[in-house]
This record gives C-alpha cells, structure tokens and sequence, in this order.
C-alpha cells in the first residue's frame, strides 16, 4: 500500500480552481492570478517584437527604394526633358518617404510609451496580487492551526500517550519477572 506523498504538490482541478496537499492537508483553492497576468505580458512582448520588425522592414525598404533612385541618377538614364519630371517626381517621393519615416518614428514612440506604462501597470498588479496571495497565505496558516488546535486532537494525542504508557508499564511488568 502506498503512503501519500507529505510534500506540498499542487493539482489543477479547473481553470479557476485548483487542489492542494500540504503535507498531507488537502483543500482547494482558487488558482493563481499572476499566471494569467504573465501570459498577457508575454503577448504584448510577442506583439511588440512583431512590430518593431516590421517597422526594421519598413525602414529597409525604404533604404532599398532610396539606393535604386540614387543608382538611376547616377546612370543618367532620363533625357534633360524627362528629367525635370524625375526631379518633380523625386521631390515628392522624398517628401512622402519623410512623411513616412516621421509617422513611422511617431508611432514607434507612442507604442513605446504604451508598453513601457503596461510594463508600470502589470508590474503594479503583479505586486498586488504577491501582496494578495502573501495575506491568503497568512490566512490559510491561521486556518489550518485553528483546525489543529482544536480539543479533539488534543484528546486524540492524551489517548495514545496513555496507550503507549500501558503498553510500556505492561512491558515493563513482563520483563520484570
């Protein structure tokens, strides 16, 4: 027959609940919150990368684009009429890219600031829910030592002193004769 295990494991029962033994003590009790809280924070790590990759992508091909208008030029492939229209359209190219690239750098910014305040806000709740979790704790202990300092056990534990002292002073009446 095998002995349960006295160590505290823990078994997750449902997605709110979950059962506990406690060296030997089994409750249940409502899962941890902070679990749930690191996920979310991995997700908007996760979105975060995914966002400044694509802004590197951006910022690449906008490069890209650059170099090959500078190749153009330099080949002079445009005659002098056409090249009035290059420069025109070149003008507005340069300015939209710049557009682009301040808006790129405008929302880079406030993504950043938005993250940086969710990373305050998780943090915050995170302590909270340490504090939290460090009180039910407090809680639970007080608990379970009321259930063990009940009077029943106390009687439970005078009965089996009283055993042990009969089975001693009998043991002791045998091996005295």
């Amino acid at each position: 027959m095998d002995l349960p295990s006295f160590s505290s494991q823990t078994t997750v029962v449902t997605d709110e609940w979950e059962l506990c033994n406690d060296d030997g003590f089994i409750y249940k009790r409502e899962k941890r919150r902070h679990v749930l809280t690191m996920k979310q924070w991995e997700a908007l790590e996760n979105a975060l990368k995914s966002m400044q990759e694509k802004a590197l992508d951006f910022q690449f091909q906008q490069q890209e684009r650059r170099k090959s208008r500078e190749k153009e030029e330099e080949k002079g492939i445009a005659s002098f009429s056409g090249s009035e229209n290059i420069d025109k359209d070149k003008k507005d190219n340069d300015f939209g890219s710049l557009v682009d690239e301040l808006l790129l750098l405008y929302y880079c910014e406030i993504i950043r600031i938005f993250l940086e305040a969710q990373e305050m806000v998780i943090h915050n709740v995170s302590n909270l829910c340490d504090m939290a979790e460090a009180v039910c704790d407090e809680q639970e202990q007080q608990m379970k030592q009321s259930y063990f300092d009940l009077h029943v056990w106390a009687l439970l534990c005078d009965e089996a002193s009283l055993k042990v002292w009969k089975l001693r002073s009998f043991a002791g009446y045998i091996f005295s004769r």
